[in-house]
């Protein structure tokens, strides 16, 4: 094995669990269920990252286990060269593919050959190679990477010699690591959170065919640091027993007979931190704080996208936009998902849509198992003022014993919104005439005084939408629907107010973008009330809905109750996407959001309740490291769901979809 390659990173695929006891818990001794591993800088070679899946390793080689066994690759550069070393033994054909398309055959060897292929197929960012065999061959690699026919090729293999070091990082549990070779290497473990030392030793071994094991056992997540002094070692096996999770308390709630309205107040861009229920100083959301008291609040709530037509798709499905495939600008929601209007017209429902936004409507996708959609286009037009009375008249009409669904979606404050009066101008102190965030839409530096200008426009606008929201929760509660019915306040996604030189959503993915409010107040009869400080995501709400009907299918998220009895925070972890490809992810672990750009593979770190602004990525690389691997393999299971997309035409929407698209900054 070449020296020049530093670290070798290897992440074992657990699920994340929580408790104290491990009590009947899987193991898992596959080694390795993925690998990811980056090339030191000072080599003068570019950082790449890779995950494996589908593979087992004997000895030096890694065997293909499945009919499918894939690679995902991240390049700064295109490289158009394969270097790929291996042997196929059997009669069974082996068949490469990049990124979708078939590239060509594989020879069948029974020795280790060299192969140099080349292809058009890879692209700068992320890339997926899959090896396809039949049932009566074995498929073994020995190395594979790609580069420029310019550079010299070098390899890798994956035992640890001197001067290298392995990191192996888990959830709580019990570790065991069997090792062999000869010589001596130093074995360290940390918590994967403050990167405190927790075990430290030194292993030795004079005769290459014993084997070594180490157990250890941790009550958080950590990493074991394996660092080559001598000699050469492999690890053979990783045996890992998570501990078992905490169980929810025997009482499930569910929803009586006859079953409840259900209503979804959705406001469109809104930074929960710009609320009084989660501790704004102005007096921006009477009405909203008023719901809240009656209501779950769920503090550390995330949208896993940062524009609208994802993060609706989400909450619609329970599905992550990795699996529903709505994830660019061109993207609609395929019939093949169920949605939430569909499972609860499944239950004779009668479903209605409310939407300001020409996102949320039929030429998406979004009519899937709703009676009705009434629409609200236009980006400054009087006509979003009437969701509220029209939603209210609605209800009058429809008020025959059946149960009803509403999805109601209003484009406040999401840029670029002004208020009518008497909100207007309601929080400055030196009131203006024209929209401010159109007169500095071409600009790309901001006086103070501008940005508390927006600032102040922007609260305004929530005002504003608060009170059309105080409208609705006041004839609910003279008509007897509010304490019976299921109601549900959030936002698709944030604002950046210049946070971080950035005003806006959809291109970034800071904190402030995907950090939403979520408010649920459940029918009066199921008593929950309180704030919930642990971290979920717009992927529960579909499964809550689900779980309150004892219905037990599968989604990507999990019932908001399972947050609501943990109430204090664990160690969950939300992801939100931007909508470019092949994207920017963040992540909120505990106190910090990681982000990892997937195109130049460039990393942001921040501690959201100490210093929200600064960027600690440089000084906290060891953690930096553990949410990396976290989310590869969180990316490897649903990035590598094979699902057709719903491509829309742009040019065959309707000229208000157009317009409403264009106002708002979707498209030019």
């Amino acid at each position: 094995m070449e020296k020049k390659f530093g670290i070798l990173f290897i992440s074992i695929s657990l699920v994340f669990v929580f408790g104290c006891k491990p009590e009947k818990a899987v193991s898992t001794s596959d080694f390795p269920l993925q690998c990811v591993w980056s090339w030191e800088e000072d080599q003068n070679c570019v950082v790449e990252g890779n995950i494996w899946n589908g593979f087992v390793k004997e000895d030096y080689l890694y065997k293909a286990t499945g009919s499918i066994s894939r690679i995902v690759f991240w390049r700064r550069t295109v490289s158009p060269t394969l270097f790929l070393e291996y042997k196929s033994v059997g009669k069974g054909s082996v068949r490469l593919f990049i990124n979708g398309e078939k590239i060509k055959k594989i020879t069948p060897v029974t020795k280790i050959t060299r192969k140099i292929i080349e292809t058009d197929r890879l692209y700068q960012g992320l890339n997926f190679v899959e090896f396809r065999k039949g049932r009566n061959v074995d498929f073994y690699i020995k190395d594979i990477y790609f580069t420029d026919k310019r550079q010299k090729p070098t390899g890798h293999n994956f035992q640890i010699e001197k001067g290298e070091k392995l990191h192996i990082p888990f959830e709580a549990g019990r570790l065991t690591l069997v090792l062999k070779g000869k010589g001596a290497l130093n074995l360290e473990a940390y918590e994967g959170e403050t990167s405190s030392v927790i075990k430290v030793k030194k292993i030795t071994n004079t005769f290459p065919f014993f084997k070594r094991k180490f157990r250890m056992s941790c009550q958080g997540p950590f990493v074991v640091e394996l660092e080559g002094l001598k000699g050469r070692f492999s690890v053979q096996n990783v045996k890992f027993v998570p501990l078992e999770a905490k169980k929810l308390p025997k009482e499930v709630h569910a929803f009586k007979e006859p079953f409840p309205d259900i209503y979804i107040l959705l406001i469109d861009g809104c930074q929960a931190s710009h609320l009084g229920a989660y501790g704004y100083s102005r007096k921006t959301s009477p009405n909203i704080d008023s719901l809240a008291k009656d209501s779950v609040v769920f503090e550390n709530a995330y949208s896993n996208a940062a524009f609208t037509r994802a993060a609706v798709a989400t909450m619609f499905t329970g599905l992550y936009p990795e699996h529903h495939k709505v994830r660019v600008i061109t993207k609609g929601l395929l019939e093949e998902f169920l949605t939430l209007p569909e499972f609860l017209k499944n239950r004779d429902y009668r479903t209605s849509i409310f939407s300001a936004s020409a996102n949320i409507s039929a030429s998406f996708g979004f009519d899937q198992g709703v009676d009705k959609i009434f629409i609200y286009y236009g980006p400054h037009k009087a006509t979003r003022r009437n969701i509220a009375p029209d939603f209210i008249e609605w209800l009058k009409r429809t008020n025959n014993g059946t149960p009803r669904f509403s999805y109601l979606h209003f484009m406040e404050p999401h840029f670029p919104i002004r208020p009518p009066p008497p909100f207007l101008n309601m929080f400055k102190e030196r009131p203006v005439q024209d929209p401010v965030i159109l007169r500095l839409r071409k600009k790309k530096d901001f006086s103070l005084e501008e940005i508390q200008d927006l600032t102040d426009d922007y609260d305004s606008t929530i005002a504003y939408i608060d009170h059309l929201l105080g409208k609705i929760l006041d004839y609910l509660k003279k008509a007897d629907l509010y304490d019976r019915n299921l109601i549900i306040f959030l936002s698709d996604h944030g604002e950046a107010l210049y946070e971080h030189n950035f005003f806006g959503h959809g291109w970034r993915v800071y904190d402030e973008i995907t950090h939403i409010p979520l408010i649920m107040k459940f029918p009066s009869y199921m008593n929950l009330k309180g704030r919930v400080q642990t971290i979920v995501q717009t992927t529960d709400i579909f499964p809550t809905i689900a779980r309150l009907f004892k219905d037990k299918r599968e989604f990507d998220g999990r019932s908001l109750l399972e947050a609501y009895y943990q109430k204090a925070q664990g160690k969950e972890f939300s992801v939100s996407r931007n909508f470019l490809k092949p994207g920017a992810f963040g992540i909120r672990w505990l106190n910090y959001y990681y982000i990892l750009d997937l195109k130049d593979f460039d990393q942001e770190l921040y501690d959201v309740n100490l210093e929200p602004g600064k960027n600690i990525v440089d000084s906290r690389k060891a953690l930096s490291l553990y949410l990396r691997t976290l989310f590869l393999r969180w990316l490897w299971k649903y990035q590598t769901i094979q699902k057709k997309e719903f491509v829309v035409d742009l040019k065959k929407l309707s000229k208000e979809e157009l317009e409403h698209l264009r106002a708002f900054g979707y498209i030019e």
